[in-house]
């Protein structure tokens, strides 16, 4: 294995193949992505502003209240006219904002009382919903349903909506409270239709003397949404299978990591670095969308202790994911160097604490590249399975909800760090490498895992709702390749990537400052591994690398004494053949039980030969030579433990690799070849 060129023509036709991708992603982005309708003209708190403004002009002061803004969308509306109208024809219509899909939902309450004020206000501004909640007791009396039509009529007529178009009252009923009556009525537009029997409808509430709500949305037909709800119901069938795999997953991962610690022969602190980094990406997760949560708040109880509640959860969430992530990165990293050695180049340069180097540089560049293909293949698929064969997505956005978090501009790192790390080291790296431990064929393994990750998507709106698991078993088995091609560390990149630039995209688009700068900060993070490329430097000399893998120096110095006690032992009564055949019986014992090497290759016992040498002979072992069938390392210890190495290491067989040496004054070439 040879240092890798940035300049080849592996390199040269990849980089070709990905500008394609990020040209048809370009092209096609507003035909497929559903996130291609989000306009932000107005900040998070420009729209804030707007509504306190708002409820000040309805005589409410709002002081002494608590607010809360977050992101969401009307999921029904979107799903009805996606279907209907298609993907390209919907994101035009909610980009004019004809029909409010996309909204700001903001709450104004005092913990522990039970007035409350909401509003819907679109990403232009246009209000599109108020609401006062009341307690079931407040008073306000009966003034009839005709002066209760004539306020909501009197509230309309401000409404540019309601007063230039042609609406038709539909539903007209009351309910009667303790100390009031509640009216409730709903108009609809006659004017325009959309798809079969979609239309606009404005709802209106009075409770006693005064307007309590209004608010303008698409009325989807109940057949649509009855029949809506059954295909998700699949949709949630189809997830079980992968939630069980994911399971089997996790369980496996512990008997392996269980059974790796007593021996121990497992990488612990690269994994708990790994386990730390996602725990740490989630807790901030959930502290970063606190204002969700907060938006769910039952004022009945104390706001102490609901935000107590809400910051112990998000550190159990991230223990516990980091925890599982902890066990699947060790016991995955123990297999993949047993089956994918080459693949695990950089995240074995990271466990040697050699991370700005060479190997994280190539990785980023590729793992970008590799993002810009599946990207450009993701809109592709989506464009010829909506054009020709049927499909069709809602127009929404599984990131939308990030924008109305605490800081958005680091989604990209939180989000992007739980998928990518989480989704990479469970369905790439462990999957792959223990199905292959027993199916044998990698393709078979890689095709098993790829169809579990992709069915824990099928809860997304799509239709039909297998789409989603044709689309990223698909997938799954494009990152397996590059996985297999190049590293874990390219694969995770380009998850990131793709992940930070879905939900940066939309923001950078926006015509607000606020949020044309939060997408340049939120594509800088995107950016973040190809600070990496500072250190791809080049150099004259090139040596052969070798993948040294993971032996715990406890472990090391356990069999390193076992092995020396059992030689000392012996060797005053045993001398020639009869010690060499008891020296070589010892040391192949030594390597293939211990370190469970028999039968693989070169590079990877040449690795764990170097370690040993330098753990016995005190001295650095140089790999001078290195093929697919023989490796050469050379070492200059001193004069006595020179003469310990040659004792060990001499005429020793590991299930057809030979280990011989060779002595020249003060140094000693140990040659490992097949026989």
């Amino acid at each position: 294995m040879h240092r890798m060129k940035l300049l080849s023509w592996e390199n040269l036709t990849l980089l070709i193949v990905a500008v394609l991708g990020l040209l048809a992603f370009v092209f096609l982005y507003d035909r497929v992505f559903p996130s291609a309708s989000i306009d932000f003209e107005h900040s998070k708190g420009e729209i804030a502003q707007r509504g306190e403004e708002y409820l000040a002009r309805l005589g409410i002061d709002t002081s002494e209240y608590q607010r809360t803004v977050i992101f969401g969308s009307d999921d029904d509306a979107s799903v009805y006219l996606s279907k209907q109208l298609g993907l390209e024809e919907t994101n035009e219509i909610i980009k004019s904002e004809v029909v409010p899909v996309w909204r700001w939902e903001l709450r104004w309450f005092i913990p522990e009382e039970r007035t409350e004020y909401r509003l819907y206000i679109t990403p232009q501004g246009e209000l599109v919903s108020f609401q006062t909640i009341l307690p079931e007791e407040d008073g306000g009396g009966d003034i009839g349903r005709e002066n209760a039509l004539d306020k909501a009529l009197s509230f309309l007529s401000d409404n540019p909506r309601f007063s230039q178009g042609d609406w038709k009252l539909v539903e007209d009923s009351s309910k009667e409270r303790p100390n009031r009556t509640d009216y409730y009525f709903t108009w609809e537009e006659q004017t325009v239709t959309y798809g079969e029997e979609g239309h606009l409808r404005m709802y209106v509430v009075v409770s006693g003397e005064e307007v309590s709500a209004a608010q303008l949305f698409f009325k989807v037909p109940e057949k649509f949404l009855d029949d809506y709800k059954t295909q998700r119901s699949w949709g949630t069938f189809l997830g079980m299978f992968a939630l069980l795999g994911m399971v089997v997953f996790v369980i496996a991962g512990v008997v392996i990591f269980l059974r790796r610690f007593r021996g121990r022969t497992l990488p612990i602190k690269y994994a708990l670095s790994v386990g730390a980094f996602v725990a740490i990406a989630v807790f901030l997760f959930q502290l970063n969308s606190f204002p969700t949560r907060q938006m769910a708040y039952d004022t009945s109880s104390a706001y102490a202790t609901f935000i107590f509640q809400n910051i112990f959860f998000a550190l159990m969430g991230g223990l516990l994911y980091g925890a599982i992530i902890f066990v699947i990165a060790a016991a995955g990293q123990s297999l993949g160097l047993k089956f994918f050695q080459k693949s695990l180049s950089t995240t074995e340069s990271f466990r040697r604490r050699t991370i700005f180097g060479r190997p994280l540089a190539m990785a980023s560049l590729r793992g970008y590249l590799v993002a810009f293909i599946a990207m450009g293949l993701q809109s592709v698929f989506f464009f010829i399975a909506t054009r020709y064969f049927g499909v069709w997505a809602p127009a929404s956005n599984e990131y939308s909800e990030v924008y109305g978090t605490v800081l958005p501009f680091i989604a990209p790192l939180t989000v992007g760090i739980m998928a990518a790390v989480a989704e990479e080291y469970i369905f790439r790296l462990f999957a792959v490498s223990w199905l292959k431990s027993f199916l044998r064929k990698t393709f078979v393994a890689a095709l098993l895992a790829s169809m579990i990750w992709a069915l824990g998507h099928s809860s997304y709106a799509i239709y039909p709702v297998y789409t989603r698991g044709i689309e990223l078993t698909l997938f799954g088995l494009l990152f397996c390749f590059f996985f297999l091609r190049y590293d874990l560390m390219t694969v995770i990149i380009a998850h990131y990537a793709i992940d930070a630039i879905y939900v940066g995209l939309p923001m950078l688009k926006s015509g607000n400052t606020y949020f044309f700068v939060s997408g340049l900060v939120v594509m800088a993070l995107a950016a973040l591994p190809l600070f990496a490329l500072l250190f791809l430097r080049r150099r004259r000399e090139v040596k052969p690398a070798i993948i040294v893998p993971h032996i715990p120096d406890s472990a090391l110095r356990i069999w390193t004494r076992r092995l020396v006690a059992t030689l000392a032992a012996l060797s005053a009564k045993l001398s020639g053949n009869a010690g060499k055949e008891l020296t070589a019986e010892v040391t192949r014992s030594f390597w293939e039980e211990d370190f469970g090497v028999g039968g693989e290759g070169i590079a990877k016992i040449a690795g764990q030969v170097a370690q040993f040498v330098e753990e016995v002979g005190e001295a650095k072992g140089e790999v001078v030579e290195l093929t697919d069938v023989r490796a050469v390392i050379t070492v200059k210890p001193r004069e006595e433990k020179l003469a310990v190495l040659n004792a060990y290491l001499a005429d020793a067989e590991v299930d057809g690799v030979k280990i011989h040496t060779e002595r020249m004054d003060k140094e000693l070439r140990i040659v490992i070849e097949k026989i």
